[in-house]
């Protein structure tokens, strides 16, 4: 793991379809998409709700 730079900011974004992304950016002007990733995959909702755990 590489230590953060003190120059750089970072920005988390979760939306309403269930994905998250997360950006960095700088005094610069620049601007790097890090990650993106889905929180949660869920399955059909009647499967979720009928199915014994």
């Amino acid at each position: 793991l590489a230590a953060p730079n003190v120059r750089d900011h970072a920005l988390v974004i979760i939306c309403a379809d269930g994905t998250y992304h997360k950006f960095t950016f700088n005094l610069d002007g620049h601007v790097n998409r890090v990650t993106f990733d889905y929180i949660m995959l869920l399955a059909d909702e009647q499967e979720f709700w009928s199915k014994p755990l």
